[in-house]
């Protein structure tokens, strides 16, 4: 029953992945605003990204330091 209820939770959602493209989800318009929308979450998405990675560099970086293991090591 769970199996059941698993699958059809989830081909409920594939049509909305499936059909999901950039004029729906920028709100439609011409080419060029859906051209400018998507520009700005492509700038968002590489902005949050840095964000996470420099807290993910400067952690492992801690954690090295702590257990007395080489940054070097890591990036070979």
């Amino acid at each position: 029953m769970r199996i059941l209820v698993g699958t059809l939770s989830l081909l409920s959602c594939v049509p909305g992945i499936v059909f999901a493209d950039p004029a729906s989800e920028c709100g439609g318009g011409s080419r060029v605003q859906i051209e400018a929308c998507v520009a700005d979450t492509l700038q968002r998405v590489d902005a949050t990204v840095d964000i996470y990675l420099g807290f993910v560099m400067s952690s492992a970086k801690e954690l090295d330091e702590v257990t007395a293991r080489s940054f070097q090591s890591h990036q070979e």
